[in-house]
């Protein structure tokens, strides 16, 4: 799993290829804290994310791209 910071377009999300299977690859936006971009071998999917006291991180799916966009 990596993460990478960018400011997250429909251009960008739209250019990044799927991974390999079983990897997963995380573009967390830098404007706005707790939104990502988790991307997959078969998709690309927005989510929201906080980080718990106990240091575990709590995702949460918000849609798939291209149903949802970044602007929604």
């Amino acid at each position: 799993m990596s993460v990478n910071k960018q400011t997250l377009t429909k251009s960008f999300v739209d250019s990044l290829p799927f991974t390999a299977a079983g990897e997963q690859v995380f573009y967390k936006d830098d404007k706005l804290t707790g939104f990502a971009l988790r991307v997959t071998k078969s998709s690309k999917s927005y989510i929201a994310e906080k980080k718990l006291p106990t240091g575990e991180t709590c995702r949460v799916n918000i849609g798939k791209h291209g149903i949802w966009t970044v602007q929604q």
